[in-house]
């Protein structure tokens, strides 16, 4: 599913940065990436895409084991 949300992105001309990113009220956004290199810019329109974590709740039985 990523992979084609990344490709319609792309199509758009949509930048993607990955990394810590920081937006303050003069729509300046700095990203940090992972190696502490940060990369700064503005824009008009931004999006945030926080991702997300799967998470298995502590339940007995939940994965299939009792």
């Amino acid at each position: 599913m990523t992979n084609g949300v990344g490709t319609l992105m792309k199509g758009n001309n949509v930048d993607v940065y990955d990394g810590l990113g920081t937006v303050n009220a003069s729509r300046n956004v700095t990203v940090t990436k992972n190696d502490e290199t940060q990369q700064q810019f503005s824009a008009d329109k931004i999006i945030l895409a926080t991702g997300s974590v799967p998470l298995m709740p502590p339940f007995p039985g939940i994965d299939g084991a009792m």
